[in-house]
């Protein structure tokens, strides 16, 4: 008994050192994974491959500016997302949301598709948002600084043009201009 004892002992350590290898060379980097061209590291949970279902259906535009998705077990401030100006994105694997993919890549498109400084602190944009700040609609969170009201509007814009077109038709015009300069129009 005590044999048959030791032998599971040890093939509990086994397979539990193996499992511990297994996570920390995924989480290493050292055998890279990508989706599309976007490098993926970190623990690929069930939540995780929602949002790497998301992103093999989207647009190349909407990936443009997207390097690297880092899923990790939590950030800062209890963010469930968190976008750099580098092209990566941080994602916590384990509380997917539908938009949330979007709303940090709309964070990418501010940062880089206005060559030379944030789409959201452009002239255009700041005119348009302040004619139309009634009209807009955002959340008290999407209020809460230049880079969410981005973010916000252009969630709100994709979900149904038309209508946004005919209420905010100065921001409509901003957005339409990024998408000429990014080849949808």
């Amino acid at each position: 008994m005590a044999k048959r004892a030791k032998e599971s002992i040890r093939c509990i350590l086994t397979a539990s050192t193996f499992l511990l290898a297994v996570f920390l060379y995924g989480c290493s980097g050292e055998k890279p994974v990508y989706v599309r061209d976007i490098r993926i590291r970190g623990v690929i949970t069930d939540e995780a491959k929602k949002y790497l279902r998301d992103l093999e259906y989207m647009d190349e535009s909407q990936v443009k500016y997207l390097k690297e998705i880092h899923f990790v077990p939590e950030l800062e401030k209890e963010y469930k997302g968190k976008a750099e100006r580098n092209g990566v994105l941080y994602l916590v694997s384990t509380d997917y949301d539908s938009l949330r993919l979007k709303h940090e890549l709309y964070h990418l498109e501010d940062y880089n598709a206005c060559k030379g400084k944030d789409c959201s602190e452009s002239e255009d944009f700041i005119h348009a948002v302040t004619e139309e700040w009634e009209s807009l609609g955002l959340s008290e969170y999407q209020k809460s600084n230049r880079l969410e009201i981005y973010a916000g509007i252009r969630l709100k814009y994709d979900d149904d043009r038309r209508e946004f077109k005919k209420q905010c038709p100065l921001t409509a015009e901003f957005l339409d201009n990024i998408d000429r300069e990014k080849g949808l129009e």
